[in-house]
């Protein structure tokens, strides 16, 4: 006789955390410009940039999303380097992990903040019966 792996789904809830990182980390592969073509934050390798520019376009060595993007010249801004874009992929990645690292820090934070109150209500409720 065999006996099948009876497998236990986890909880609805991990499952959504799972599936909210993992969309929003798969259309992130370019840091520099979030899978879109067009820098995000220009600010952080030029010096004062203007308010108005136009929109400015994705260099970085590696980046496919640019590939998307009509290019009109009159439209978009292409003077950034390569290394400033991959300066900026970098600062952007670091951001995420950073910014991953704490979300996952605070969640573990509340639940264990919740078994701790749930545990308190217990022994609160024992407490009394003697």
């Amino acid at each position: 006789m065999e006996l099948k792996e009876d497998l236990i789904s986890p909880p609805q809830s991990q499952l959504l955390d799972r599936e909210a990182w993992s969309g929003v980390r798969a259309y992130k592969s370019c840091y520099c410009c979030h899978g879109t073509g067009y820098v995000v934050r220009v600010e952080r390798v030029l010096k004062l940039p203007h308010p108005f520019t136009r929109p400015m376009l994705c260099k970085r060595i590696g980046c496919t999303a640019v590939a998307r993007v009509q290019i009109d010249p009159r439209m978009v801004d292409d003077r950034l380097t390569p290394e400033e874009c991959q300066e900026l992929h970098e600062l952007g990645l670091v951001d995420w992990q950073e910014a991953e690292r704490n979300w996952h820090e605070n969640r573990q934070k509340a639940q264990i903040e919740k078994m701790s109150e749930g545990a308190t209500k217990r022994l609160g409720e024992e407490g009394s019966l003697l």
